[in-house]
């Protein structure tokens, strides 16, 4: 673990371009722990599954430990579930997360961040997403922290920018990463030649953050070309 993490660090020292490295879905407060020893610069404590008190008294743990040494701490309040376990694309009602409960939740842990339950769900969705936008508006009103998106993947563009709009600071986006990167990967595809080792799994990658970067507001094409370029050195 500690070798993987110090050649990411190291990789991320070197980039021309901002970089934090951030561990997702902690499960237990030893992995974010460890995790902050080794270099993170973000960590997410995802004790979600528990109740509200036991939760509350993981995350305090990590917001302890992480805090001393200028590491950011996302928690989540409510519970973001599998789209494999759900039926068109629809969140269990009572996973979704309390505004008040969320309130006092961010207060109480001194989180930097908050993953809130909207309706969106991790995976691929087997049906249509449906999410609460009013649920968020009454989050955002009285949450004064950033709030983050899971399960943004097939949410679609429309949703996305409301949900940016409403609020949503962090959105992640893994399964509609991974899955060009994976075809990319399997098509057989000489990794030698057009631009050395990983280029088509890495442009692969490259249209889908262009993509949500623009969808986001992160950013408009223009400055993908010049953070592309700067990054490229050319």
């Amino acid at each position: 673990f500690d070798r993987w993490v110090g050649k990411v660090c190291a990789l991320c020292d070197a980039s021309q371009v901002p970089v934090c490295l951030h561990l997702d879905h902690g499960k237990d407060v030893q992995t974010c722990i460890k995790a902050v020893r080794a270099g993170f610069t973000s960590v997410m404590i995802d004790a979600s599954i528990h109740d509200f008190d036991l939760n509350l008294e993981m995350t305090r743990q990590v917001v302890h430990a992480a805090q001393k040494v200028d590491v950011s701490v996302e928690a989540e309040i409510g519970h973001v579930g599998a789209s494999k376990d759900h039926l068109e694309g629809r969140a269990f009602t009572n996973d979704l997360t309390d505004p008040d409960e969320a309130a006092n939740f961010t207060e109480q842990s001194g989180i930097n961040a908050l993953a809130v339950s909207i309706g969106t769900l991790h995976g691929a969705y087997k049906g249509t997403p449906h999410i609460d936008f009013q649920r968020l508006s009454a989050i955002r009103a009285c949450v004064h922290v950033p709030l983050v998106l899971h399960g943004g993947s097939g949410t679609g563009d429309e949703n996305i920018r409301r949900s940016v709009a409403g609020g949503i600071c962090k959105i992640n986006v893994f399964t509609d990463i991974i899955k060009p990167y994976l075809k990319a990967t399997k098509s057989g595809i000489n990794p030698l030649k057009n631009g050395g080792p990983g280029y088509y799994q890495l442009a692969a990658v490259d249209e889908i953050l262009r993509g949500y970067f623009e969808i986001s507001g992160s950013m408009g094409r223009a400055q993908c070309s010049r953070i592309e370029k700067k990054f490229s050195g050319k």
